[in-house]
């Protein structure tokens, strides 16, 4: 046989295998989907009872976001109060400064005003002391001249008796 005779019987060959060929691929597949829907008992609605599972489940993790939004939300309310509470904190603290200062300076002021006042009774206690040193001399020179006196009239109503004689 020659070889152009076994290309021609080979391309008949071909044409009618090829539909035939593909008759078969059809019928096999066909089987196997078949077994497979037996075996695995419908894979698609298997899918898609996992997908509405993860519907389900995506539905709740939104819930549950939208959840956390709302507790960020009152966090940072609470942040924002606890701002407000702070900016008056510091408010008072400034004016408690401001009185510490007002209190500090009239604190030295009385500290000023104690040693003036010191000094001015040491000053009249020292004058005092030099007018009780004075009244105890003219006291002492008092005596003195009473006695002094009471010895001259003494001595006066000896001479007016022995001068005039009466009494």
């Amino acid at each position: 046989m020659s070889l152009g005779l076994i290309a021609t019987i080979l391309e008949k060959m071909k044409k009618q295998v090829k539909p035939a060929l593909k008759d078969f691929v059809k019928k096999e597949i066909n089987i196997l989907q078949s077994e497979m829907k037996t075996r695995f008992g419908g894979v698609e609605d298997r899918f898609d009872g996992i997908d509405k599972r993860f519907d389900i489940i995506d539905k709740k993790f939104d819930n549950i976001d939208k959840k956390f939004d709302n507790i960020d939300k009152k966090f940072n309310y609470i942040d924002k109060k606890f701002d407000n509470i702070d900016k008056k904190f510091n408010y008072i603290d400034k004016k408690f400064d401001i009185f510490d200062k007002r209190f500090d300076f009239i604190d030295n002021k009385f500290e000023e005003m104690e040693t003036i006042a010191e000094k001015r009774y040491n000053k009249v206690m020292e004058q005092l002391v030099d007018i009780a040193g004075q009244f105890q001399k003219f006291d002492e020179e008092r005596l003195v001249l009473a006695h002094r006196q009471s010895d001259h009239s003494d001595r006066i109503e000896r001479l007016e008796k022995a001068v005039f004689k009466t009494s």
